[in-house]
């Protein structure tokens, strides 16, 4: 029993190891980049809509995904590329699993000059109240789209905000804004449009003015109607 349990830790142990080792060095490669066919912006336009597919080396198959132009330029400064079909055939290395999270954060870091350190939950909830404040949508291009998930995940219970964490935002909002701003619950019915999972209907009101808000435990977690 006991020569046993030691060869099963052994196994685990190894598999662990060839996990973690996997996961640090998965390699993608650009199989092609263009235009999305129906779309009517420019090529350059930085909100046009490209196709992205990648296949992963020693997997079979593809992933394909859309991505904006404004992110296909970063790709091109990163491999050194004029065009975005000249991104076909070129490989990097990721610890992202999803094809779509890796290419983000190949453009973060691109974006960062090739050294990016992830800002904490804390600095994500304090950009979110100084945007806020202003009565502002508050900008996360230059962080990787997980981190941002992953720290409004966080003071998510079930289908609403933490209650604690959402009053100490408004709390903040209210002390950056010298009392002028907060934000108060909304009729979600009044929202032009709604979310299909967990998020909170607001309203950013100063003074006669109101824009109503939605936050949600995603990678846009702020949104503007």
């Amino acid at each position: 029993m006991k020569m046993f349990r030691q060869l099963f830790l052994a196994v685990v142990a190894v598999f662990l190891v060839a996990t973690v080792t996997f996961a640090q060095n998965i390699t993608y490669r650009f199989v092609e980049v263009g235009q999305n066919t129906f779309g009517t912006k420019q090529p350059t336009d930085p909100s046009a809509l490209y196709e992205c597919k990648l296949t992963v080396i020693g997997w079979n198959g593809s992933q394909s995904f859309g991505i904006l132009y404004e992110d296909v330029k970063q790709l091109m400064a990163h491999f050194g590329v004029n065009k975005p079909e000249e991104l076909a055939g070129k490989t990097f290395e990721s610890t992202k699993s999803h094809g779509p999270a890796a290419i983000n954060y190949l453009v973060i870091l691109q974006k960062h000059d090739g050294s990016y350190e992830p800002p904490s939950n804390a600095e994500l909830y304090e950009r979110t109240a100084q945007a806020l404040s202003k009565m502002q949508r508050p900008d996360f291009s230059d962080v990787d789209d997980d981190t941002v998930y992953h720290a409004f995940h966080e003071v998510w219970d079930g289908f609403s905000a933490n209650h604690d964490w959402l009053n100490s935002l408004n709390i903040r909002i209210l002390e950056l804004s010298k009392g002028e701003v907060k934000l108060v619950k909304g009729n979600y019915e009044d929202f032009p449009a709604r979310i299909r999972g967990p998020a909170e209907y607001l309203l950013l009101k100063k003074g006669n003015q109101a824009i109503k808000v939605i936050i949600g435990p995603y990678n846009r977690p702020v949104k503007f109607y």
